[in-house]
Formats: C-alpha cells, structure tokens, sequence
C-alpha cells in the first residue's frame, strides 16, 4: 500500500509539474546610444524560438525563455504572471517588476525585472516582454541594459510597434550630463518612457 501511494504521489506531481512548449518567433531589441559602442545594440529575429508555460494550481503561470546559446543574450529568464480565463477560452496574462535571477559571469547577484503580457490562443502563444537588465535601465538609459522581446503574433492584432506607441507614460527625466531631474529643465532633457524609449527634448 506505500508503495501504492508514493507511486501515485509521484505520478501527481509529474504531472503538476508538466509545461507546455511554444515555438514561435522571437524579435529582440535592446536600448543603444550615447556613449555606448554601436555594436552593443541588438535588433533581431529568431525564427524559432521556444518559450515554456507551465500552469500554476493557484491562477499563476510561470514562464521560461531559455536564451543561454544566444550569443547576445547569453541568458534564461523565468517569470511568473497570474492569468485570466476569458469569455472567448483564451487566457490573458501580465505581470510587473518580477525578478528573474540572472545567471551570467558577473551578474549572479542581479535580477532582470520582468514586465509582460500577453495571450494564450487556439494553442499560441503571444508575449510581450520587458526586461530590466540588474535595475539599471531607468538610472542608466540607452546603455543597453534593457531587452524588449516580442514572441508570437498578437491575436488582436497589435504589432509590437503599435503595443509600444500605446506605452509612452514618461517614467525618468534626465539632464544633458545624465543626472536624474524632477521634470523637464531649462537645455537638453533625455526623457525615458514605460516603453523603455528614450528622446532628447530641448527646452
């Protein structure tokens, strides 16, 4: 009989266990200019790229993008975003700031914090994912330590450009010498949006 119930036990949480694979494509894009070296800056597609679900017992999924053999990457980044059913039998997800350990030489003692969301339909996956290289991206923008990542196809029909125009809340103002102001100054301001963008406003 304890054998019984500890192959059952097993058997139970093996299947708790079980994520679901989507493999879609992947555009990467990260925030390059000023001072940093053009060849830091990353725009590219993946064609096939897989990025696992597996469903919480508490409304809560967790995702995995395994980017470690990416070169420019070079990293997994694993979130959890609480989920909603929806009248139409696709569920909803999104999540703010989660922190995502980051395990490269250098940055184990960082996080990437994890802004996303996104659906899953008709067995698709869409995300879209904003990533906060170690907390740096609003104390140092345009220096590449944010990662903004499209997976899939959104089926409302929003393209990753569109999804970012509608995400322009400003969230940092900067001086011309990088110093972070309480609003717009009288020169040159380097304003960051939500979206992770940055401009150059002259005042």
């Amino acid at each position: 009989m304890k054998k019984l119930l500890s192959l059952f036990t097993m058997l139970l949480t093996a299947v708790a266990v079980m994520a679901t694979d989507y493999t879609d494509k992947l555009s990467v894009t990260n925030n390059i200019s000023g001072n940093v070296p053009e060849d830091y800056a990353i725009t590219k597609t993946l064609d096939a790229q897989t990025i696992s679900v597996e469903e919480g017992t508490d409304g809560v999924y967790t995702f995995t993008l395994d980017l470690r053999s990416d070169p420019d990457v070079s990293e997994i980044l694993v979130f959890a975003a609480p989920v909603t059913e929806n009248a139409d039998g696709t569920i909803s997800f999104a999540c703010e700031k989660v922190a995502s350990p980051l395990t490269q030489e250098g940055w184990s003692s960082y996080s990437a914090y994890i802004t996303a969301h996104g659906k899953i339909y008709d067995g698709k996956l869409y995300a879209y994912i904003f990533a906060d290289w170690g907390g740096f991206a609003a104390d140092y923008p345009d220096s590449g330590y944010d990662y903004t990542f499209v997976f899939g196809t959104d089926p409302d029909g929003e393209t990753a450009i569109s999804t970012v125009k509608t995400n322009s809340e400003v969230t940092a103002v900067y001086n011309a010498n990088g110093m972070k102001t309480q609003g717009l100054q009288r020169g040159l301001n380097i304003v960051r949006t939500a979206d992770g963008k940055t401009k150059k406003i002259l005042n």
